[in-house]
């Protein structure tokens, strides 16, 4: 049995939150028992950890580790008797507290920072947070560890790239009925042709894109309806794009953990982010047969086919945003040609099997790793310890 703390940095919705949800779920308890820390407090997301029969806690480190915090997050390490701590949040004190506690690090690098510009100084200060006090480093996608290794030194035989992946059986094809009632529960008229937006309302997220498309497409066909899901800081200035472009145009269902719900109401899901790794909510919609348009930035490319699984724009290109967006959703035949090899190149790549599999085997090797460093340390300190 190996005993696992998972660091991640809210309980609410999100990319990181929604991995670690997706390994508890997956990961065999006889061989890994997976513990979880939110750093920012209670929240949706942790209670549905939870409820996967993963033990759950939360501090906030938000300003700082208070005396209070420090306390509660080294009390559970020892109680714990982890053998990993996976931070996939944190920075360096919390890691250090870890590796004091006799616990080896796996810093994940899910994409921030090094996914949005920085000058070389921040970058690299950034760089080593990451760094300090690991024994391994796992990016997300292959992008983000070139743009890590332009910043410094390679940990060439430190690291490893993991996508993560989603398990399709979550995303099953809904019947037409049942996809009509999600509809009209959600106040979607079922006439109407659907974009769906999924993520958090930030400016990562490239809201403006978004809502310049919709205007254009209004013009175009003012049936077309826009279905949010998320919530966060830029909440007021959705309220407002939405107000001036028409409410009836627009539904806002929040941040919701369910996303198999909303998925299938969705023709069409737009990514117009500024900047990403490989988003999650790109593979659970591949994963509910939903042809994504996106802005090629980051390890999106990595994900999709162009073309074939969804349709890429070079950031910025708003009329390819929108002239996409459109005629996928003035051609049926060609999304479902789209949603359904979408659905196979994530069945294919982008398993969470896959991606749980090659989790296990990085800290099975972690913990025989240190057990092996222990066992030489002991013998050298302590000549014929072997034969006592």
């Amino acid at each position: 049995m190996i005993r696992v703390l998972h660091l991640i940095p809210t309980g609410h919705v999100g990319g990181v939150e929604t991995f670690v949800y997706g390994l508890a779920r997956h990961l065999d308890p006889d061989r890994v028992r997976v513990v979880v820390c939110s750093l920012a407090g209670e929240g949706p997301m942790l209670d549905r950890i939870r409820d996967t029969g993963a033990e759950c806690f939360s501090i906030d480190v938000r300003r700082g580790i208070a005396p209070r915090a420090a306390w509660t997050y080294l009390t559970r390490l020892r109680r714990g008797r982890f053998d990993i701590v996976h931070a996939n949040a944190g920075g360096r004190k919390l890691k250090r507290l870890a590796r004091w506690s006799g616990c080896r690090v796996v810093s994940h690098c899910h994409g921030y920072p090094f996914d949005r510009p920085a000058n070389a100084a921040t970058a690299r200060e950034l760089q080593l947070s990451y760094r300090a006090a690991s024994d391994w480093l796992v990016f997300s996608c292959a992008w983000l560890r070139d743009r890590f290794e332009e910043h410094g030194p390679a940990w060439a035989d430190r690291s490893s790239v993991i996508h993560c992946g989603v398990d399709a059986s979550r995303f099953c094809d809904v019947p037409e009925e049942a996809r009509l009632a999600l509809r009209a529960g959600l106040g979607v008229p079922a006439d109407r042709p659907v974009v769906g937006f999924v993520g958090r309302f930030t400016d990562q997220k490239g809201l403006p894109w978004l809502f310049a498309a919709a205007k254009s497409l209004l013009a175009a066909d003012p049936k077309t309806h826009f279905l949010l899901v998320g919530d966060g800081p830029l909440r007021a200035y959705v309220d407002a794009q939405i107000a001036a472009l028409g409410r009836e145009n627009f539904t806002v269902a929040g941040a919701r953990p369910e996303i198999e719900c909303y998925l299938p109401v969705m023709d069409v899901v737009v990514l117009p982010s500024n900047w990403e790794a490989t988003p999650i909510v790109l593979l659970e919609a591949m994963a509910a047969e939903r042809p994504v348009v996106a802005f090629d930035v980051g390890g999106v490319g990595e994900a999709m086919l162009t073309g074939e699984t969804g349709i890429l724009v070079r950031h910025g290109e708003l009329a390819g945003l929108g002239c996409s967006l459109s005629a996928l959703l003035r051609n049926p035949a060609r999304r479902r040609q789209m949603g359904a090899a979408a659905r196979r190149h994530v069945q294919r790549n982008f398993t969470l099997d896959a991606t749980t599999a090659r989790i296990a085997r990085l800290y099975h090797g972690l913990v025989d790793e240190g057990r092996r460093s222990r066992n030489t340390l002991s013998c050298t300190a302590r000549p014929g310890a072997v034969d006592d």
